[in-house]
Parts: structure tokens; sequence; C-alpha cells
């Protein structure tokens, strides 16, 4: 091909790399299950985030070195940290933000950094801004209520956290129900300005089920 192109018996150079596994010793490939991709469109920025930050021990420490840009000391430091407390993940969030600022930009991986610690990291969520709902509103299902109106049973109900009124009731009863990772008082009927930021709400049942609810 290069002759072809170029004529002649052009001289040219070609560099190899080992190719990256992961811990179980698979590739990162298109055809492999669970991967992802760089483009947006087929893996939000939020999921491309949380695929690295789920990233297993194992791997973590060669993921940095291949996949970000950070000098030697910098990792070393992280992997020291890390093995002192695998528990904290320190190495599979650096390794998480740093990817994803390369692909998709810092104020995305700012975002979906915010999103992930509010939703697992147990950060308040006032401390989301606008891009990070935004970024939710891609991730969670999406209600529109209106403020001191729309009845918390319709919310659940339209959310999807229940499957009827009565089940949404119930659900209220047991304090199953948590609006901005806060448990709600059984008096509690609608979403009002306290409920409010930025004009969202994130209103969960249990541990996982959330829905986004838009406020007007």
């Amino acid at each position: 091909l290069i002759r072809k192109t170029r004529g002649g018996a052009s001289e040219a150079f070609c560099i190899t790399t080992n190719l990256v596994l992961k811990s179980d010793g698979t590739k990162f490939g298109k055809t492999e299950e669970g991967n992802i991709w760089l483009d947006r469109n087929k893996t939000s920025p939020y999921k491309f985030y949380q695929f690295w930050i789920n990233a297993d021990d194992g791997g973590v420490e060669d993921y940095l070195k291949v996949y970000t840009e950070l000098d030697k000391d910098s990792i070393d430091s992280l992997m020291t940290e890390h093995k002192d407390n695998p528990s904290s993940r320190a190495a599979q969030k650096r390794l998480a933000y740093e990817v994803t600022k390369i692909v998709h930009g810092e104020d995305r991986a700012e975002s979906v950094k915010s999103v992930s610690e509010v939703l697992f990291g147990g950060m308040p969520y006032s401390s989301l801004n606008a891009s990070a709902f935004k970024e939710l509103e891609t991730e969670l299902p999406v209600y529109e209520a209106k403020l001191n109106e729309t009845m918390l049973v319709d919310v659940i109900l339209g959310g999807n956290l229940a499957t009827s009124k009565t089940e949404a009731r119930r659900f209220l009863e047991e304090n199953a129900i948590y609006v901005n990772g806060a448990q709600i008082p059984l008096s509690k009927n609608s979403l009002d300005e306290h409920d409010s930021i930025q004009g969202y709400a994130v209103v969960r049942r249990g541990k996982n089920a959330s829905v986004l609810v838009k406020l007007n």
C-alpha cells in the first residue's frame, strides 16, 4: 500500500505495542460484552465514567499507565493510597476522571464525577450544578411536576417507582421514598421550593430505583 500511494520502494517504519488486556485475560474490543465506545451517542459520558470506576483492583494500575497522562510519581502515589485503603477506590476514581476528561472534556468529566459522587458516594444533592442535572436527564427517567401541586403519589407512579397508587402510598407509609437523598416525613404530600435544586429533585425508592423530577 505504501509503494502504491507513495511510489517506488518508499521506506516505512511502524511501531507495535502489546495488546492491552483486562485482568481476566480478555481483550478490549468492540465485540466483547460490556465494553464501551468513545462516541457519546453509543456510550454516554456517565456510563463511560462508570466503566472505568468499576475497574477491578488487578488492572487499575496498568490502566492508569496506558490510558491517562499521569506521571509515574502520581501513579505510584495513587497506588500506595489504593493499597492502604482499597475500599476508597481512589485509583479507580482518578482513572475514571482522567480518561473521561481526555475523551469527553474537562467540563463533562466534572459533571459525571459530581453525579457519581452524589448517587454513590454520599455527597449532598445540593452540590450538583445545572450541567450535572442535564447529565442525569440522560441516565434517569424524567417526570415533570408542579411545585406544591403534583402529589407525591403521582410522582412515584409516573416515575415508575410503583405500579399503582396503592403501592405508592404504601411506599410512602413505609418510609421507603427519599427526596434528594433524604427520607421524607409522612405528612409530606407534594414537592415544594425546599426540594428544588436547579429546578430539579431526585426521588428515590429504596437503594437503586430513582426518577429525576423537573419542577415548574
